[in-house]
């Protein structure tokens, strides 16, 4: 019996042992930025790394937070010019390990999963990962491998396309977001996330999208909003508005006119939604967006240089909902519509106490 005991005590002991190894092998923060065993620093794929705990500041939990640009592949043959590489910064945070003093979640401050947050617009920037760390994931972000918001980093100096930067803000850098933030809570609290989520919205909706369609096993929850795909009608319709206003006008039109159709559209077209009075127009799609064949609408730009289309030949019985001029159908051939503005989200309503050219009198 005393041999049992004996015995007993001995794998307990040898069960403690193994645990207290297991944590004490654990990096800290600092020891990512510079430690080789831990898959970044020395890593001739990384660059301009950093590594520090962000001390709890501004209603934010304190957090490790891992920065560094990833080039994974370079030249023509990957779609980049000659000498260039893939460049995509990404960032990590992560609630503090038990080496750095978290406490609380299953290791440290961590609640065992990982939330990677989308970017918006060309993204072009890292953005913060609090939303993330203060709720106990693990957070990500990427500036899907171009720096500024603009989408000039898609045409190479020439006027071609630079195939291998749009490939990284397409998919490149997303994936290698989601990535990185499994191999780094890996690394940093010694097991795997047991679940793993995205959330976006815009940009970060169309990234979800994707992720979705492209990368199925990568999460076990995606949450994606005003998703922002169908570029190729969307950023037209988008542009739009200025190619109008330039045409017909020389100039934006000004905040006070914008308001002025903007409170005439709510007039004419709140009663007639679903939650009527409560100044919004629940659903633009259900109103209607004019076309120039349309017998029944006519722009004469020549009496009203800023055009809103009006019932011809008489005012309506009832609010005759349109889009001024900018929403307009945006065609590729006649009669194809590409877009009705940007989902005809900006519509302008016929109100009934106008006669003749609507809302002219009140726009000037």
């Amino acid at each position: 019996m005393r041999h049992r005991i004996l015995a007993l005590g001995a794998a307990v002991g040898c069960i403690f042992a193994v645990a207290s190894g297991a944590a004490s092998a654990l990096p800290s923060c600092a020891q990512l930025q510079t430690d080789p065993t831990n898959g970044l620093a020395g890593n001739p794929k990384i660059s301009n790394l950093t590594a520090a705990v962000q001390a709890a500041a501004g209603g934010n939990s304190a957090y490790c937070r891992v920065d560094f640009v990833y080039s994974g592949e370079s030249g023509p043959s990957a779609g980049y010019r000659d000498g260039q590489s893939e460049r995509i910064t990404l960032r990590v945070g992560m609630p503090l390990n038990s080496v750095d003093g978290g406490t609380g979640g299953v290791q440290g401050a961590w609640n065992g999963r990982n939330r990677d947050i989308g970017g918006g617009g060309f993204a072009g920037a890292v953005g913060g990962v609090t939303a993330s760390t203060n709720l106990g994931y693990v957070g990500t972000s990427t500036d899907t491998g171009h720096s500024g918001g603009s989408g000039s980093f898609a045409l190479n100096p020439d006027g071609s396309l630079n195939n291998g930067q749009i490939k990284d803000f397409a998919e490149d850098g997303i994936s290698q977001q989601h990535l990185w933030g499994v191999q780094l809570a890996q690394t940093y609290y010694g097991s795997a996330p047991t679940y793993n989520y995205w959330v976006g919205c815009s940009t970060g909706g169309r990234q979800g999208h994707y992720l979705a369609q492209n990368f199925p096993d990568y999460y076990d929850g995606i949450l994606a909003g005003a998703n922002a795909y169908n570029w190729d009608r969307f950023i037209p319709s988008e542009l739009y508005p200025q190619v109008v206003m330039n045409r017909y006008l020389g100039a934006p039109i000004s905040a006070a006119k914008l308001n002025a159709v903007t409170n005439a559209a709510i007039a004419a077209c709140d009663a007639q939604d679903s939650i009527p009075g409560d100044g919004l127009i629940q659903d633009p799609r259900a109103f209607y967006c004019p076309s120039e064949n349309n017998p029944q609408w006519q722009y004469d730009t020549n009496t009203n240089p800023w055009p809103v289309p009006w019932a011809k030949g008489s005012t309506p019985t009832s609010p005759a909902c349109s889009t001024i001029l900018i929403t307009n159908n945006i065609r590729r051939t006649e009669n194809s519509k590409a877009a009705c503005g940007i989902s005809s989200m900006a519509k302008t309503c016929t109100p009934t106490s106008l006669n003749g050219p609507p809302l002219r009198s009140s726009l000037g």
